[in-house]
């Protein structure tokens, strides 16, 4: 009977209306849709079903009764024969939400409020909230499944937008304000008596943009935005002192506050407004903004909540801020006057984000500049700090524009904190921050030149350790410089360096050498890597110093260049070999030197050590060729 009365055309239901309404009128075929057995209740869509315990059979169900109400929409109506009223039953049902159905039963359930009847639905304000709110159960009974969220909620609003259609346009604010804004006040503010209206995390933003898209909350958003704003106004100026022991808590809430509030505002401007209420839309942004920077300005930067709303404002609606030339000048003579004088407070990080949001601006080149002055002729504090942090890298700056590593005051700062950090400063909190943004906070130049160093200090027995330690902090911020660093002519060192420190006396030093030799070598590209490990090997080969890498650590990593060239190339083996002539030149001082004359008496050879005489341009003695730290030579 469900699929016929869900795909017959209407005029072959007619043909057999007779046999419908009798099988319909027969009191057992109702009785089945209260039935505990799942397969029964799919079968059934009687009205009685309403009040009855559908999971397992809600999805089933709710798409028969479509397929009923479609069919014979009368039995909402005069053949409705409960002992209560069909919108009692209507309400008992929608209280139960999906009963953890999948989410396909909440757009079959807005199938049915548009084929419903409109004499069904609630004809005064009391009624049409009674109905919402046991809709608003249902969408947010803590058994319904977190997947049904946003269609769960977009459903209410449909439902919100059929019960309005009988009344009046005043009951019609009114619901709005009941039983739709309250989203809005709990997301900007969230409140412990609003926990009903708090919606899901990861989904808050997307069931807002529903429910703003809803002509009832546009006919009020004018009005009840503006009392949103006051309240945003009223939270920055009463926010906590330095002095208090909340100061951090009540800051971070009116920036959260001020935050939502300019994401609810940026969507809001996305719609079709009149000209009214987008003008009321922009003087809510003019006096939000003319708040903060009066509650920075007077209380000298300090409330970093209220630089956190500019902030959020400038950033997610700039493009309606710089589009009004008022408030355009609004913002440029904050930043250009009085930001630099505030730049060394608690709000530095929100109002460097803010500069940099003004890096279109054709002031900004100046106002940076009497910034980085600013904070650098500052005596060292966790202020200054933050503002250097800030500096060379915020969240706000433009991806086309990183002026710090263009700064030579900054660059010579960064190179100055690696120096103290290398020498034993405890401190890589900068320096830390200015690797992992290197692209941002660091030039190239500067890259290179803390690397180079860095190599050329392993070399050196009082700066090693420290600077293993540097590279450690190096690897563990951004290795991505150290992989980008090995294939240029100063990174070649880098490994040899390395492998040199791994055969230190001092155990620590070698195992640290070694650990980080390893990770370089694992994180490099293969090839530059490779290639390194090929030089390192010739050089060793080729010379001899107290620097040089033992012959041990030579045959161990030939052996481990010709283990990872399976099978290996001839290639690979003539890289492992010693070059021929550089053999030849290592074996020739030994060659050139004529033998001991006490060997004709000692030796066997006897007279013959006279027929082998010295190169008359050799040196006449080996004793000047250079020799590894085991006294061994190249040859």
């Amino acid at each position: 009977i469900v699929s016929l009365l869900s795909e017959l055309q209407p005029e072959d239901v007619t043909k057999q209306q007779a046999v419908y309404d009798e099988i319909l009128g027969q009191s057992s075929v109702w009785e089945f849709a209260t039935s505990k057995d799942v397969p029964v209740r799919r079968s059934a869509f009687l009205s009685k079903a309403l009040v009855s315990e559908q999971s397992g059979s809600s999805y089933d169900y709710v798409e028969t009764l479509v397929a009923l109400t479609n069919g014979y929409p009368t039995v909402w109506t005069e053949h409705y024969t409960g002992k209560k009223p069909v919108t009692s039953r209507l309400r008992q049902f929608l209280k139960r939400g999906s009963s953890g159905g999948p989410p396909e039963v909440w757009p079959a359930i807005s199938n049915l409020f548009s084929s419903i009847p409109e004499a069904v639905l609630p004809h005064d304000l009391a009624d049409a909230i009674h109905l919402l709110s046991e809709a608003h159960s249902g969408v947010t009974n803590k058994d319904e499944p977190r997947a049904n969220a946003s269609v769960a909620w977009k459903t209410y609003f449909v439902i919100t937008e059929t019960v309005c259609r009988r009344l009046s346009e005043e009951d019609q604010r009114r619901v709005a304000v009941q039983m739709l804004f309250p989203l809005i006040v709990q997301y900007i503010k969230p409140a412990s008596e609003g926990t009903q209206w708090t919606l899901p995390g990861p989904q808050a933003l997307t069931v807002l943009r529903e429910a703003l898209q809803t002509g009832l909350m546009k006919a009020i958003i004018d009005e009840h935005w503006s009392q949103m704003s006051d309240t945003l106004i009223e939270d920055v100026k009463i926010s906590l002192p330095e002095q208090s022991k909340d100061f951090d808590k009540s800051q971070t809430a009116v920036a959260t506050e001020g935050t939502r509030w300019a994401t609810v505002q940026a969507e809001i401007l996305k719609l079709d407004l009149t000209e009214s209420q987008r003008a009321g839309l922009t003087q809510s942004i003019e006096r939000v903004l003319r708040e903060s920077f009066r509650v920075l300005k007077s209380r000298n930067g300090k409330p970093y909540g209220a630089a956190g709303v500019v902030d959020a404002v400038i950033r997610l609606c700039g493009h309606t801020l710089f589009e009004d030339s008022a408030m355009d000048h609004l913002v440029s003579s904050f930043v250009m006057h009085d930001l630099p004088g505030l730049i060394l407070s608690p709000s530095c990080t929100r109002l460097m984000s803010i500069l940099y949001s003004f890096a279109v601006h054709g002031g900004f080149s100046e106002t940076w500049k009497t910034v980085v002055d600013t904070v650098l002729s500052a005596s060292d504090s966790p202020v200054k700090l933050a503002a250097l942090r800030a500096l060379l890298y915020s969240e706000g700056m433009p991806s086309d524009r990183y002026p710090a590593a263009s700064s030579p005051e900054l660059q010579e700062l960064i190179v100055q904190q690696y120096r103290l950090n290398v020498g034993g400063a405890s401190d890589w909190t900068l320096l830390n921050h200015a690797l992992k943004h290197s692209s941002s906070a660091m030039s190239a130049e500067t890259v290179d030149k803390i690397l180079t160093d860095m190599t050329n200090s392993l070399s050196m027995a009082d700066k090693a350790p420290g600077t293993l330690h540097a590279l450690d902090q190096v690897l563990k911020c951004n290795g991505r410089i150290i992989r980008d660093y090995i294939p240029t002519p100063n990174g070649q060192k880098l490994l040899p360096n390395l492998l040199f420190l791994s055969e230190s006396a001092d155990d620590r030093i070698a195992h640290k050498a070694s650990e980080v030799s390893t990770i370089i070598s694992r994180n490099a590209d293969i090839t530059a890597s490779t290639q390194s490990m090929f030089e390192v090997l010739q050089n060793g080969l080729k010379e001899a110093s107290p620097s040089s890498v033992s012959v041990d650590t030579l045959v161990e990593l030939a052996r481990k260049l010709v283990g990872d060239a399976q099978p290996p190339s001839l290639e690979t083996v003539r890289n492992v070999l010693p070059n021929l002539s550089d053999w030849t030149a290592a074996l020739t001082p030994f060659l050139d030197v004529s033998p001991r004359t006490a060997l004709a008496i000692a030796d066997p050879l006897g007279g013959a050590v006279y027929l082998a005489s010295s190169s008359p341009t050799g040196p006449g003695t080996a004793a000047g060729v250079p020799h590894d730290p085991d006294g061994y030579s190249a040859a």
